[in-house]
């Protein structure tokens, strides 16, 4: 008993000088993911995990770290986008009906949820995708109003005159 008791006081010791003392904050693979998710402060993604949870996907990777991917996240119907003719004079009004913008992300996450690029530097990755919608646009903007969740406002200027037919020097 003392040889146990000594081991479990030195382990106490360890930990608390070793600086960890902060408890782990998630028991399983999903909450690991919801605790990085809030981390990576990208509420598009957030709402769109809230609504579609399958958007995401947890696991363990080759070196035995946990490992998220979101893959073709529709961040157009969490957006509430402006298209502008910056000008002058600068009009702004909806995209087009075709406009997209979707996104897979990839990050990894340490035992407290804390989410860490592949790469270095960064919290995530991130790659323009094809859309991988779960829901359609309408049935996705219904749920945000239902629930109080606000659209991420954007205001994208057409420099090149992409959407708007007018290519305006950028200044």
């Amino acid at each position: 008993m003392k040889v146990n008791a000594s081991f479990s006081m030195m382990l106490v010791v360890g930990v608390v000088m070793g600086g960890c003392s902060e408890p782990i904050r998630a028991e399983t693979p999903q909450q690991l993911l919801k605790h990085s998710l809030a981390a990576l402060r990208v509420p598009e993604l957030e709402i769109a995990y809230r609504r579609h949870p399958e958007t995401c996907s947890i696991g363990r990777s080759s070196d035995q770290q946990w490992s998220v991917t979101c893959e073709g996240v529709p961040l157009h119907f969490y957006r509430e986008i402006s298209l502008c003719d910056p000008g002058p004079p600068k009009r702004c009004g909806p995209p087009p009906a075709t406009y997209t913008d979707c996104r897979t992300f990839y990050w990894n996450v340490d035992g407290r949820g804390n989410p860490t690029g592949w790469f270095g530097g960064h919290r995530f990755e991130s790659i323009a995708a094809d859309c991988t919608p779960k829901g359609t646009l309408a049935s996705d903007r219904a749920y945000m109003t239902n629930n109080g969740i606000t659209p991420v406002p954007e205001e994208i200027l057409d420099y090149w005159g992409t959407y708007t037919g007018k290519p305006r020097p950028a200044k």
